[in-house]
């Protein structure tokens, strides 16, 4: 299989990755509305376990919208998510200890956080190209 053609296959099969984007848009302002109305920990705690859902979560819905969700087998860029596990795991871990030091470096601002996961989310939805500049939903793909 040639590059251009595991770039297509992975393009089509999770729809370009706009599901993955979504869910972890999602994640993002669930966390900043738990940060809003409970702990600094439970926030972090619903962002790390939420975490963990969005590839599940952009796996089904790129199946609710009429994708595969699983690419070919023998498709080069399949090892890319396996290899870029350890780095997540590291950063996850810095990310931990830096809470237990300086939790205003994540939570200075509970009204930011709320506005920032709700920016995230968008930004996600326009990066996938779900959505166009002017903030109207685009779900016809080419």
């Amino acid at each position: 299989m040639k590059f251009k053609e595991a770039q297509e296959d992975m393009r089509n099969s999770y729809f370009g990755g706009a599901p993955g984007a979504f869910a972890s848009g999602v994640v993002w302002l669930t966390a900043g509305i738990t940060a809003l109305l409970s702990t600094k920990q439970i926030s972090v705690a619903v962002f790390f376990f939420g975490g963990m859902l969005i590839h599940p979560l952009g796996i089904l819905l790129s199946k609710a919208l009429k994708r595969s969700g699983k690419h070919k087998k023998g498709n080069p860029l399949s090892h890319l998510a396996l290899e870029s596990t350890l780095i997540l795991f590291i950063g996850l871990f810095i990310a931990f200890l830096t809470l237990q030091i300086r939790s205003n470096w994540f939570f200075f601002n509970h009204d930011l956080n709320y506005w920032w996961a709700i920016l995230h989310l968008f930004f996600n939805l326009w990066n996938a190209g779900l959505l166009d500049f002017w903030g109207n939903i685009n779900f016809v793909w080419s």
